[in-house]
């Protein structure tokens, strides 16, 4: 059953697609992106679809025509051969800018895109070790997957509804609006990925449509002048509003996101023919856009992802390339794989099956390949170099220590009255973690890990006192009482390491020498540190070493491991690509990665003396990283050598190059002992 055209949500769908790919391109004016809550064009996208469905599905039950055999193939008819098009055409795209790790996340999204679960994929990705989200070319689709999910149970729940209580269909949207809502507010601050990706937390979008739908079958739309040529204006305004002045620091989706879910009803309700909005929103380039939104929105993010594989910094020349392409190719799909796909007079049922079956089994295929064979399928000296360049993290009980609550430390305690080295910190100190384990087994100690934040007392990340890390605000106060209460026996090691440079100076790294960290240039950089007391933050961290010290316990005081500005193993594989042949025979020892040794001095200057005003004594050790990683006598700091790479990303150590802070640690520990034993 087909529903009356209204070009006005072409229109819309136009917005909400425009505002996704303006806020992924990252555009920004004087420091300010004019698009950083374009995100919010997918909740567009969710209201859109609600209504659509539940009017065509709605009316259909009503005439008796309804099947799931036609409703589902339609479905098929408009969501896969599109999506399989883009997918098939990243294969080469991936082969060629991807390293192995980045491969099989990449195949692993893709196989779990065909299952319609890709929002549970991306949902489970461990977001410390996995490649950052602009660079994963398939991530857009999570929304697609959750639409999927909905188009999955929610006919079968109407036709029960209908049949058994088809009075109160419309208190049941409404109860399950309100429940999925609070759910959602609660969720984005205890469980945010969950409450991103998952559907229970996104469905009341779709049923904010569906109410419309309802609504719209039972008493018609609004047919009141005035509301009809205000609320139009109204709802544009919130979604513009929405636009400019959200931000992905929000908790989202949340009560704020009614904000535009609301903009939307309000144009689907009120938007009339002949209406200013309506007319604004039926303008033909408008309408041609939202034509192909669905395509547009597909291409757009792997083009990106690829781009800034192949570049880490995107000049906005390029962005505006990216787009332009994505345009392009979207007009391409539209008329030559989406709308031929569509018409089911001229490609009967069958045809469409054979031409879907084999895309299908092609794409699985490769993906599997891909999935099982990505660190094996190169073996050229970049490869071999790489495969060094492995985060390591320390699982106990089939779980990662790091992020773990209160309830399920980390805590080894295999030597009875024995110290206990105790690793606290951000994931700068997770990297630590399996060498730190090894070296309290090796002397005897207990161990302990509490990773997930910097761990001052009374101290917690975030821009604001209102706007602050969700695990600082849930796990810390928990974790500081469970310090300050643990008996630990005299002589425990607290080993502290947290990425203070991002936290003191509140921006991510641009080194000066063209290596500049994701987001380095945009409007907010990183995060920043208050305190929940009356004392400044530094007041606050001097309290914590000293409380420690006081205690008889060691403080190990990591510096600032230096930061790099660019993706090494990304970096490293774009150098080896622009060899020669005979070059690359000499591969690594022609490529000099290296960053400057004063850069890093000027950038860590707040820690240091941060660091310095704890008072020597034999129960303070000092590391500093850059002793191991950087050369005074030419001053450059290195990211490899000839067998091993020192980091995974821009600021993490690999477990190599984390190995040589913990040998370090080790041979501090030791001349402790040492020279404590030459004192008695």
């Amino acid at each position: 059953m087909s529903i009356k055209y209204r070009p006005e949500i072409d229109g819309l769908r136009a917005i909400a697609v425009s505002s996704v790919v303006l806020y992924h391109a990252e555009f920004a004016v004087a420091g300010f992106s004019p698009f950083k809550g374009g995100f919010i064009g997918v909740d567009i996208f969710f209201v859109i679809s609600g209504y659509l469905i539940t009017l065509i599905i709605l009316r259909e039950i009503q005439e008796g025509t309804f099947s799931f055999g036609n409703f589902y193939e339609r479905r098929a008819r408009r969501i896969l051969p599109a999506l399989f098009t883009v997918m098939l055409v990243s294969i080469p795209f991936a082969w060629r800018y991807m390293l192995p790790k980045a491969m099989k996340e990449y195949a692993g999204s893709v196989l779990s895109s065909l299952a319609f679960c890709s929002n549970i994929w991306f949902w489970k990705e461990d977001s410390y070790t996995a490649e950052p989200s602009a660079l994963k070319p398939f991530l857009h689709t999570w929304s697609l997957s959750v639409e999927e999910q909905f188009y999955v149970f929610f006919p079968i729940a109407l036709i029960l509804l209908w049949k058994y209580a088809r009075n109160h269909i419309t208190s049941v949207f409404v109860l399950l609006f309100l429940f999925s809502l609070q759910l959602a507010n609660w969720g984005s601050t205890a469980f945010p990925d969950a409450t991103f990706f998952l559907l229970p937390t996104r469905i009341w979008e779709l049923l904010a449509g569906a109410l419309l739908a309802k609504l719209e079958l039972e008493k018609g739309r609004s047919s009141n002048s005035f509301l009809d040529s205000v609320m139009p204006a109204v709802g544009l305004f919130l979604l513009c509003h929405a636009i400019v002045f959200f931000d992905d620091l929000m908790p989202h989706p949340s009560f704020r996101t009614l904000l535009p879910v609301a903009g939307t009803m309000l144009i689907i309700w009120y938007c009339k023919q002949g209406e200013f909005v309506s007319n604004v929103l039926s303008w033909k380039p408008l309408v041609a856009i939202g034509l192909i939104s669905y395509s547009f929105y597909l291409w757009h993010f792997p083009i990106f992802a690829f781009a800034r594989l192949r570049d880490s910094t995107l000049t906005g020349y390029v962005k505006v390339e990216c787009i332009l392409l994505s345009l392009i190719l979207s007009i391409l799909t539209y008329h030559l794989v989406e709308q031929p796909a569509r018409n089911r007079k001229k490609f009967k049922t069958r045809y469409f099956l054979a031409y879907l079956s084999p895309c299908f089994m092609l794409l699985v295929g490769t993906q599997l390949y891909l999935f099982r064979a990505s660190s094996e399928m190169k073996n050229d000296s970049l490869a071999r170099l790489l495969r060094s360049a492995e985060r390591e993290f320390l699982v106990l009980d089939g779980i990662a220590c790091h992020q773990r609550g209160i309830e399920n430390l980390c805590h080894v305690r295999k030597f009875q009255d024995a110290p206990y080295i105790v690793n606290l910190g951000d994931s700068h100190a997770s990297t630590l973690a399996p060498q730190l384990h090894q070296l309290a087994n090796h002397q005897k100690l207990n161990y302990l890990q509490l990773t997930g934040a910097p761990f001052y007392f009374h101290v917690r990340r975030g821009r604001a006192q209102n706007n602050f890390n969700s695990f600082d605000e849930v796990s810390l106060p928990d974790w500081e009482k469970f310090l300050l209460e643990y008996e630990f026996p005299r002589g425990s090691i607290f080993v502290f390491t947290s990425r203070m440079n991002v936290y003191l100076s509140g921006t991510y790294y641009d080194n000066g020498e063209g290596g500049v960290e994701h987001n380095a240039k945009g409007e907010f950089s990183g995060e920043t540190l208050w305190s929940t007391n009356d004392r400044t933050v530094e007041e606050n961290i001097l309290a914590s070493f000293q409380w420690f010290l006081d205690q008889g316990h060691r403080i190990v005081l990591v510096y600032p491991v230096p930061e790099t500005g660019f993706h090494v193993p990304q970096e490293l594989k774009r150098r080896f690509d622009a060899l020669t042949k005979k070059e690359r025979e000499h591969f690594p020892g022609n490529v000099q990665l290296t960053h400057s040794l004063k850069n890093y001095q000027a950038r860590s200057r707040k820690t240091f003396e941060l660091f310095d005003k704890v008072p020597d004594s034999e129960n303070v050790i000092r590391i500093y990283p850059a002793k191991i990683l950087c050369g005074d006598s030419d001053g450059r700091c290195r990211t490899h050598n000839a067998d091993q790479v020192y980091y995974v990303d821009d600021d993490h150590l690999s477990a190599f190059g984390a190995g040589l802070v913990v040998q370090e640690i080790a041979r501090q520990m030791e001349l402790h002992y040492q020279g404590r034993r030459n004192a008695n």
